[in-house]
């Protein structure tokens, strides 16, 4: 079974409850320390936001826009990787085929 802490993080002044497991402790600290400094950021630009919910819309979008590029970027290696995949396996074909003809040759 799974060891589970109950940690509380503040989140645009407000506190939350969560249990999570003990090895995620460290991440969704620091996940609440990066959306506060966000949330921070929008709050000194200037933009009129009207109030705190403004800006924690604001940070999520930023957050979850940054996550879709990792994934972007994660797909497009695992298609890099298959392509290079793909090569070697036609290459060794191509050898095959080349030490074959050489051989009857």
């Amino acid at each position: 079974m799974e060891d589970r802490l109950t940690i509380r993080i503040m989140i645009c002044d407000r506190p939350y409850t969560v249990k999570v497991p003990v090895e995620d402790e460290e991440l969704f600290r620091q996940s609440a320390k990066k959306i506060e400094k966000t949330i921070e950021r929008y709050a000194t630009i200037g933009t009129n936001y009207r109030d705190k919910q403004d800006l924690l819309a604001m940070a999520l979008l930023e957050h979850t826009i940054e996550t879709e590029k990792t994934k972007k970027n994660m797909e497009n290696h695992q298609i890099d990787e298959q392509i290079i995949q793909r090569l070697y396996s036609i290459d060794n074909l191509l050898k095959e085929q080349e030490d074959t003809l050489s051989k009857q040759v």
